[in-house]
Parts: C-alpha cells; sequence; structure tokens
C-alpha cells in the first residue's frame, strides 16, 4: 500500500485503511456487536486494498486477592442485563450449549469453579476432533467444526 494514497479511519476500537483517491462512507452499527461498512463509490474496474486492524489497548493485569470461592448471584444487577442477552456470536440460548452450560455448573455454587470446567471444555473442544471446514465466529458452530480464536472466545463466554 506504500506507493499509492492512503486513507484511514480511527475508531477507539479499530483503524480501517483504503488506498484509493475515491469518495469513501464509512458506517458504524450500533449496539454491542459493531460491524464497521466501507462503502467506496465509483471504483470501476479499480483494484482495492483495504486493511483492517483491531487496537487493543493491554497492561499488566493482577487479580489477586481474589476469594477461593465464589458464590453465585441470585439474581443479576439490572445494569448488567443487556450484556448478558444472548447475541449471534455468542448464541447462548442454543439448546446444546444451554445443556452444556448447566452441566458445568452441576453440583457446585462456585462461579470460580465453574470457569475451571468451563476454560477445560473449551481446550477439549479445541483439541478435540471436529470437522476441519472453519465454523465462522458463532459459539454454538464452534462445538462441531474448526473456528477461530474468536469463535472459541465466544464460545467460553456462552458457556459462562
Amino acid at each position: 500500500m506504500r506507493d499509492r494514497p492512503v486513507h484511514s479511519r480511527v475508531w477507539s476500537h479499530c483503524e480501517i485503511v483504503w488506498d484509493v483517491e475515491e469518495d469513501a462512507q464509512i458506517e458504524q452499527s450500533a449496539g454491542n456487536n459493531r460491524v464497521l461498512r466501507l462503502n467506496l463509490k465509483n471504483l470501476g474496474s479499480k483494484p482495492v486494498q483495504v486493511s483492517f486492524r483491531p487496537l487493543v489497548i493491554e497492561a499488566p493485569t493482577a487479580f489477586e486477592p481474589l476469594d477461593a470461592k465464589v458464590p453465585y448471584l441470585a439474581a443479576w444487577p439490572k445494569e448488567a442485563q443487556p450484556w448478558l442477552a444472548a447475541t449471534w456470536g455468542v448464541d447462548h440460548d442454543e439448546l446444546r450449549l444451554k445443556a452444556l452450560a448447566m452441566e458445568l455448573r452441576k453440583d457446585t455454587e462456585d462461579v470460580n469453579e465453574v470457569i475451571r470446567r468451563a476454560l477445560a471444555k473449551v481446550q477439549a473442544v479445541i483439541l478435540g476432533e471436529r470437522e476441519t471446514l472453519h465454523a465462522g465466529l458463532r459459539a454454538s458452530t464452534a462445538l462441531d467444526r474448526n473456528g477461530s480464536c474468536t469463535s472459541n472466545a465466544n464460545l467460553l463466554a456462552a458457556l459462562l
């Protein structure tokens, strides 16, 4: 892209770059699952290079001191409810995921234990035999088919 003009736009979570001198419109969806759409006009048959780069701020984190056991809340706070709803990617309302999540909670009320079990289950799924066809990003399809780091993370989130 260095020999061509480069245009970019940066948000708090990503950067999108394109290399043509054309009118561009970028739309960002609302809600928890953000989607960016780059509309380039009047291209005809011009080749275009577009790159997308997620921007993640990472810093050392310490979780000390965590309690050895953490009980589940009787009910989630009202403010947390929108963040716990099933989404297209974290489709925890899918029947197999619901059953597996309940299995992971069997015989324990300890959140930390459920997290350990969920991590172990996702690792077993990742290392186990699955179809080689790429699963996309949904948690439910990651149970049966190889996916990306995102689909595996969505699987973990759905189980928790």
